[in-house]
């Protein structure tokens, strides 16, 4: 198979005959679609779309809520974009997505398909409950009962957010009887489920999941009240849900459909075909993974623990340090400069310019002893701590010393969580880089390559793309049959 490359967007032509897998990925800010050649693993067709989805004034101030019924016009007006050259030889779908989330919706009356169109509409849905959403607070989650897992409980986590909502909320419960990630209710109304379904790497996001067992931990649900019948039968990654039922915007029925993934495992699987490699994926946030040896057995949860291990692909697990901190620190530092100079009467600088502007700043600024922890979101293995700047002198405040220490405590912050000695132990010989924030900014890239002191490579193409990932990921589960 030849390694995945990026193609120009938004069209390359195939010549017939040829056969493609359609990827989705259904993210936190915007959807994408992709089409993969079967025969030479490259994407022919991509396009995405920012959903606007996110509702302003959530159920509670501490809530991040999305519509549902946008993300699905998102993702269909995507899809309606593939060309009509190629929409006939889709012959598989693979779905991947923001994880942790949770919605409900009612069977039977969950979405509406129109023949005219070929489109679906939401039916009885609820809101979204992202993987943002921080209304289990530290206070609550001590609440709950310990899982029988090997991955902690974290505020937005499906079944944390279904407690919370049972106990603080029941209202919002109330005539639903399924549940699942976003993109499981995808895959349900594509093939026309009763009962969803939902793969181990979600499972595993939710909480209260136990990989060993393949089980939800009911019995501990239970005893607290939790809606157990909402959980779906889980199935393991690559396995088909179900059957495309009728025809979709431009793509033909009766074609297979995957069961949803993780978009992290997706994202990072098309970089980690060998060992040795980790993959570094900076965008909002930050990721740091690399593929654990085949055997190996999670330890006991660990709240206070950066590194998590996360379901994978054939039975192995990803080591993950998932880092809240990331482009959306820079971001905050851009936004703020802007409000500064809209408060003080400054024209307004085109937010591009000024990211260009600092870095072009940083880069003959040269070292400084200003220290910049930008953690302004706090981290999942420690939620209450906050951002903050030391070793501040009257000489170590131009702008491009502060964009460079800002840029270093970034390195800092993701070499904290998953240091080069823990790397360098597990085998790990090389870093691949990717996401926007890092491959277009290059005084983080120089941040980290001294924090690491390991060979870094970037990549523009495929690698950090879920819907390319999960397409793959069903390519290479066609292979091994």
């Amino acid at each position: 198979m030849a390694a995945p490359v990026d193609v120009p967007s938004p069209y390359r032509g195939v010549s017939a005959p040829y056969r493609t897998i359609l990827g989705i990925d259904l993210g936190t800010t915007s959807v994408k679609v992709s089409l993969v050649d079967m025969d030479s693993s490259t994407t022919v067709f991509s396009t995405s779309r920012e959903t606007e989805a996110t509702i302003g004034f959530p159920t509670d101030p501490r809530g991040d809520e999305q519509d549902v019924a946008k993300i699905l016009t998102s993702l269909q007006n995507c899809v309606e974009k593939i060309p009509e050259e190629l929409a006939p030889g889709v012959t598989r779908i693979g779905v991947s997505g923001q994880m942790h989330g949770v919605m409900l919706w009612r069977a039977r009356e969950g979405w509406h398909y129109s023949p005219m169109s070929h489109r679906f509409e939401t039916g009885k849905v609820s809101r979204l409950y992202t993987w943002q959403d921080g209304r289990c607070t530290p206070e609550f989650l001590q609440t709950i009962p310990t899982p029988r897992a090997h991955l902690p409980v974290a505020t937005g986590n499906g079944c944390a957010t279904l407690l919370w909502l049972a106990r603080h909320m029941p209202e919002a419960l109330e005539g639903f009887d399924r549940a699942g990630t976003v993109m499981d209710y995808l895959v349900a109304m594509l093939c026309g489920m009763e009962l969803p379904v939902m793969s181990v790497q979600n499972a595993a996001s939710w909480g209260y999941f136990d990989c060993g067992s393949r089980l939800w931990n009911k019995e501990i649900l239970a005893e607290t009240g939790f809606p157990c019948d909402l959980l779906p039968r889980v199935l393991d990654p690559g396995e088909i849900a179900g059957t495309l039922r009728q025809p979709w915007c431009c793509v033909p029925p009766r074609i297979d459909v995957g069961v949803a993934l993780g978009d992290l495992q997706c994202s990072v699987l098309p970089s980690l075909v060998h060992m040795g490699d980790a993959v570094m994926n900076i965008g909002t946030s930050a990721q740091l993974a690399f593929q654990m040896t085949g055997g190996f057995l999670p330890p006991p949860a660990d709240p206070s623990s950066p590194v998590q291990y996360y379901p994978y692909f054939g039975g192995r697990y990803l080591a993950v340090a998932a880092a809240l901190t990331g482009g959306n620190a820079l971001a905050c530092f851009v936004k703020m400069i802007q409000s500064w100079l809209q408060d003080l009467g400054i024209p307004s600088i085109q937010e591009d310019l000024l990211y260009e502007r600092l870095l072009a700043s940083a880069q003959t600024s040269g070292d400084t002893p200003l220290t910049i922890v930008p953690t302004i979101f706090g981290e999942r293995h420690i939620p209450d701590q906050r951002a903050s700047a030391s070793n501040v002198t009257i000489d170590s405040l131009s702008v491009g010393q502060v964009t460079r220490s800002l840029c270093k405590g970034v390195a800092a912050n993701l070499h904290a969580m998953m240091p080069r000695e823990f790397l360098t132990e597990c085998g790990v010989q090389r870093i691949v880089g990717t996401g926007s924030a890092l491959t277009r900014n290059g005084i983080l890239q120089e941040e980290l390559e001294k924090a690491y002191d390991i060979p870094l490579v970037y990549s523009k193409t495929t690698c950090g793309d879920a819907a390319y990932g999960v397409a793959f990921a069903m390519l290479l589960e066609m292979q091994k049959r």
